[in-house]
């Protein structure tokens, strides 16, 4: 289960998958709400997207003090349009027998199937806002916290902001899993560098003990870069258009005087 995705919310993932060829490379680390924040996990991850339709991901856990590689894998099926929303499915947690070790950590229940609905919404005064509900299986459908009532149900909504003072993005995540109500903060630099925040009340609000976790970690995206040799791309070939047509413009009008 990545943290803060690039397609994803903090914990949860939508119906949105990388562009091709965007590649994000990030750690993160869980901390437990106890004196002095002693940390419980720590998650090095890889993600990449091929054909604006498929996302794969590599995630390396240390837990317990043992270490785990698992895979995640999500296909868009149906690309945002007007009122067409993104919709995807895909699979979390792709793992062997040793995964089964993990199972006293249950976010990381393996092959937990998943489908993914995404829409972004123009609203009066909120302006963009974007809205994400799925159902899973497995870590999805746990029999805790909210889990007993939404059965499997994800829930998730997030907000972009371009403050001057952040130079760069800020986004907001808020979210419920099964596993009580996360809130989640990242913070994109233009050089694609990523900053990330969150709180993961694992048992709230149906509980009285909140298992609460915080989630910090940092992220490199090269989608800045990507956009930036696109609009490189761009610009040369617009001006390649224009030295033609000066080209063509300047070959009339020799023509246009040697017949005067």
């Amino acid at each position: 289960m990545p943290y803060f995705g690039d397609s994803g919310l903090m914990g949860i993932p939508t119906g949105e998958v990388m562009e091709h060829g965007i590649v994000d490379l990030g750690t993160n680390f869980a901390f437990l709400n106890k004196a002095g924040l002693p940390r419980e996990e720590a998650a090095i991850r890889l993600d990449f997207g091929l054909f604006d339709r498929v996302e794969f991901g590599l995630v390396s856990v240390r837990l317990n003090q043992k270490a785990f590689l698992m895979a995640n894998l999500k296909l868009l099926l149906i690309r945002e349009t007007g009122t067409v929303p993104n919709i995807a499915v895909g699979i979390e947690n792709i793992g062997d027998e040793i995964v089964e070790e993990l199972m006293d950590s249950l976010r990381y229940k393996r092959k937990s199937a998943f489908f993914a609905i995404s829409k972004t919404f123009n609203l009066p005064r909120v302006h963009q806002i974007s809205g994400h509900i799925g159902i899973g299986g497995n870590r999805f459908s746990e029999d805790l916290g909210n889990g007993n009532v939404l059965k499997g149900v994800f829930i998730g909504i997030s907000k972009e902001f371009r403050p001057s003072f952040a130079r760069g993005e800020l986004t907001l995540h808020l979210e419920t899993d099964g596993r009580g109500v996360n809130l989640g903060m990242q913070h994109t630099a233009k050089s694609g560098l990523r900053v990330n925040l969150g709180a993961e009340a694992l048992d709230a609000p149906t509980t009285d003990v909140k298992e609460i976790r915080y989630i910090a970690g940092v992220s490199w995206s090269n989608r800045a870069i990507m956009r930036q040799i696109n609009e490189a791309k761009r610009l040369a070939k617009q001006a390649g258009k224009l030295a033609a047509e000066a080209k063509s413009a300047v070959k009339e009008a020799r023509v246009e005087t040697v017949n005067e």
